[in-house]
């Protein structure tokens, strides 16, 4: 706003002073393109900030992907997961993917598919599975659509039909943490095709369409790059099962890269609150103190309590 008035004044100025115009102008250039470049700075350095803890490796466990496309076959999720897969494995540094069927993988999480009546994901159970399994995210998704449109281009004489193919997913993650989404997207993909392609895709005719792997490929590029960017801003972070013998018991271990001798902050176990949509979320509670790591092993681990720490089930413990 500042800005228009200095030129809306500029507009209206006397004549006779012609180097105070230009001073005017130059100044209200540099706010803008300052202002610009503050904020993108800004957001560079924000993000460009390491967390504490990301010596250690996040588990996020993926839920099988639906397709709700015209094409049924379990085929097209199977191209797009091989793809996908190979992109969130070559470009999420410090992030272990589990896959149903491999070790580790929270079977309960396929077993209840937490969907309420409405339909809607059950991110309060979703969580509970996450801490009590080690896993500190949720990816959710599935094949929203496969399109193909045609559209006149161009102008008079050169007008010509030309063909396009789509493809969209939706991707959410959950946080095992508070139970909130970290990111909920729907990427979409679009490539120019031929006319075979357009009236196989019209068709349904899975085995005549030739192009789609390449579209695939791109929209799978696209999504791991969001996912990747958001799993990157937030540190690993892990629960406490059991406290036994005043020793914690945390779900993560050797397979995250703790170790013997780490010091873990631990957080008292956040409080659950409803949504105005009936969603429930965790509430982060509040510093207790530290924990130092006395054993490891796969999928577990165990913690002294440092200066009389006070440490419960749920408590949550981050890298210090």
């Amino acid at each position: 706003m500042s800005a228009n008035t200095v030129s809306l004044k500029i507009c209206g100025a006397s004549p006779a002073r012609p180097a105070m115009r230009l001073l005017a102008v130059l100044l209200s250039v540099l706010c803008l393109w300052g202002c610009a470049t503050v904020r993108s700075q800004t957001r560079k350095v924000v993000e460009a900030i390491p967390f504490t803890g990301e010596r250690l490796q996040k588990k996020v466990a993926i839920l099988p992907f639906e397709n709700t496309t015209f094409i049924s076959d379990a085929e097209i999720t199977q191209r797009f997961m091989s793809r996908f897969m190979d992109r969130l494995s070559a470009g999420c540094n410090g992030v272990q993917w589990l896959k149903p069927g491999d070790p580790g993988y929270p079977d309960e999480a396929v077993d209840r598919m937490p969907r309420p009546a409405s339909g809607r994901i059950d991110n309060l159970a979703l969580a509970e599975i996450g801490r009590t399994s080690g896993i500190n995210a949720f990816l959710v998704g599935h094949l929203v659509g496969i399109d193909a449109e045609e559209k006149d281009e161009g102008f008079f004489i050169f007008r010509d039909t030309h063909y396009y193919e789509s493809v969209q997913v939706g991707l959410q993650l959950y946080d095992s943490g508070t139970g909130a989404k970290l990111m909920d997207e729907s990427p979409k993909a679009t490539a120019e095709v031929d006319g075979a392609e357009y009236d196989a895709v019209l068709a349904r005719d899975l085995k005549a369409v030739y192009a789609l792997d390449e579209t695939l490929d791109r929209v799978a590029e696209i999504g791991a790059a969001q996912i990747c960017e958001v799993l990157g801003k937030h540190p690993w972070q892990g629960y406490v099962l059991a406290v036994q013998d005043g020793k914690a018991i945390l779900s993560s271990g050797r397979e995250i890269g703790l170790k013997a001798g780490d010091i873990l902050e631990v957080y008292n176990a956040g409080e659950v609150i409803e949504g105005r949509m009936g969603q429930r979320f965790i509430i982060p509670g509040t510093l207790a103190g530290t924990l130092e790591i006395t054993a490891v092993d796969d999928g577990r681990a165990e913690a002294r309590p440092i200066d009389a720490t006070p440490v419960a089930e749920g408590a949550a413990v981050r890298l210090k």
